[in-house]
């Protein structure tokens, strides 16, 4: 499950993120300084397309311009915070305020790698969100898609958001019916009791540092 759920997770987030949400069918509620759970959704997803299309000529040329739009239009929609607690779970009641926040700061660096990897390579997709079911004075909202892509079958992928301070914001992301949070929190789990959360944390870090070239020795480009 594991593998199938990251082969599809790798596949259709990059596309999720990244396209344009205007065939919006449903509408949830906000005041007119706050946007609603849809907005919230449809709005990054816009932005973010914007940026591509914008930049589309530098993208392969400078890999590190779809990592800063990542973290400039996507990631300030996301509760890390919170996502990185659910993904670590017990691990996370026990590590020390230290390894807390080289975790978040390792898997962030991780996902968006991760993400602008996929998004670099965008191609196009379409997007419906289906009618908002949910109720915004509850704590937990979710927001159902569903993405076409070409060569690629119809992908239901559902947001799961939550208020904060900030507004409506994502913690967790179903795509065809699998969790994110719960497929990285059964490979992090596993990968923790065989070794250690510093462990994976390193791992964490080297990875990102591997898809960056910023791995000791390695020049940097432009330096």
């Amino acid at each position: 499950m594991a593998a199938i759920s990251k082969r599809v997770f790798g596949i259709t987030t990059a596309l999720v993120l990244v396209a344009p949400l205007a065939l919006a069918a449903g509408s949830d509620t906000g005041t007119k300084s706050e946007q609603g759970p849809v907005a919230v959704v449809r709005t990054a997803s816009q932005q973010v397309l914007d940026q591509l299309e914008k930049n589309s000529s530098k993208l392969s040329s400078d890999p590190g311009l779809a990592e800063k739009i990542v973290k400039n239009y996507l990631l300030p929609h996301w509760d890390f915070d919170f996502t990185s607690q659910l993904v670590l779970g017990r691990a996370w009641r026990t590590a020390t305020p230290k390894q807390r926040k080289e975790f978040e700061q390792a898997f962030l660096h991780y996902l968006t790698a991760t993400y602008a990897k996929g998004i670099s390579g965008f191609h196009g997709a379409k997007v419906q969100v289906l009618p908002f079911r949910g109720d915004t004075s509850k704590e937990f909202v979710t927001v159902q898609t569903r993405v076409e892509a070409q060569n690629h079958n119809p992908v239901d992928v559902d947001y799961v958001m939550h208020k904060t301070k900030e507004g409506w914001k994502a913690f967790d992301v179903k795509i065809a019916g699998v969790s994110y949070v719960q497929t990285y929190r059964n490979e992090f789990q596993s990968e923790i009791r065989r070794t250690s959360l510093q462990a994976l944390i390193a791992r964490l870090e080297h990875t990102k540092a591997s898809a960056s070239g910023t791995l000791p020795g390695k020049p940097q480009k432009g330096k």
